[in-house]
């Protein structure tokens, strides 16, 4: 294998992995969206499977803003999750009293 057929596998291979972690995301965030039915999910789903390219760059265009708000808000979720789990430790080690324990609570759940 020369130099160039390498150096054009390699670019194949990197939009290919590009492209996979796109269409990955598109179907997470169309799962994870709160504000479309079962039947705009499924219209959704079939267009990416039949008409990939085109579906995939009209749905980051009309829906992008979105996909960053609910990427962050499910971030933000599992943040949060994982500050009561650290509370909820201390807390059953006796490191810490119940109502600090509540405070870190509240305090996790606003974020």
């Amino acid at each position: 294998m020369d130099f160039w057929s390498f150096f054009w596998y390699a670019v194949v291979v990197f939009f290919m992995i590009t492209y996979l972690l796109i269409l990955i995301n598109i179907i997470v965030d169309i799962f994870r969206s709160r504000d479309m039915g079962g039947v705009a999910k499924t219209a959704w789903i079939v267009l990416i499977f039949f008409l990939p390219l085109i579906t995939m760059l009209i749905y980051i265009i009309v829906r992008g803003t979105g996909m960053s708000d609910r990427s962050m808000a499910a971030a933000g979720a599992s943040a949060s999750a994982i500050q009561i789990a650290q509370a909820k430790q201390l807390f059953d080690s006796g490191a810490i009293t119940a109502s600090e324990y509540d405070t870190l609570k509240a305090r996790a759940l606003k974020i």
